[in-house]
């Protein structure tokens, strides 16, 4: 399967965007808003990183979806992940680094195939149980024309030679079978009129009646 990422040199109408700082935050703070799309846009999120000095700080990626209307979100907490488990890097995020003694954490999310989006992406921090602070990465590819990226893509992949080639086909079929029952009708025409004689003609002759005036009583 041939990743979006693979294309991309051949690909127009995008641009990348990238979230990334540090912030101090205090354990009584509110979330903070680090990043908010300005309209719905469509786009893949690449990847995501995140460090901080407390386990429980939390970087969260959430998206608004068009389509769907149900908001759904990532939460990269190094506490919460090393509790599940979550050390392997795949479908969801994972944890890079758990350090309990030098309070050292970091937690990433690289989706295998990048995770896609029409709507608007809000990345946030969450404070944890103390005070600490944290810092964050995170790339997302923006489309920013979508004709010509789509059109580009299909270039790349070779979908319009291919549906060109369909269309051709498909029109000299079309026109070959509607040729070829024109014939097969002209044909079968032609058949019935070598199968059926013409219809011949009699003609009735009325004998003359002087002809035969001594033999008529």
């Amino acid at each position: 399967m041939v990743n979006i990422l693979e294309l991309l040199p051949m690909l127009e109408g995008w641009s990348w965007v990238r979230i990334s700082g540090s912030k101090t935050l205090n354990a009584n703070d509110n979330p903070i808003e680090l990043y908010k799309s300005p309209a719905t846009e469509l786009g893949w999120l690449v990847s995501a990183r995140m460090s901080s000095t407390v386990a429980d700080m939390s970087l969260n990626i959430q998206y608004d979806p068009e389509e769907t209307g149900q908001t759904i979100t990532f939460g990269l907490n190094p506490y919460e992940l090393h509790s599940k488990g979550f050390y392997i890097e795949g479908y969801t995020p994972y944890v890079v680094n758990y350090d309990t003694e030098n309070n050292e954490y970091a937690a990433a999310f690289n989706p295998s195939i990048p995770f896609s989006m029409k709507g608007i992406l809000t990345v946030t921090a969450s404070p944890g149980s103390n005070d600490g602070t944290i810092q964050y990465d995170v790339i997302y590819l923006q489309v920013t024309n979508e004709n010509s990226f789509f059109e580009s893509l299909r270039r790349a992949l070779g979908v319009s030679d291919i549906l060109a080639q369909l269309n051709q086909s498909l029109n000299y079929e079309y026109l070959s079978a509607t040729y070829l029952s024109a014939i097969a009708k002209q044909e079968a025409v032609l058949k019935v009129e070598e199968i059926q004689p013409p219809v011949p003609v009699t003609q009735v002759t009325t004998p003359s009646r002087k002809k035969y005036e001594g033999f008529l009583p």
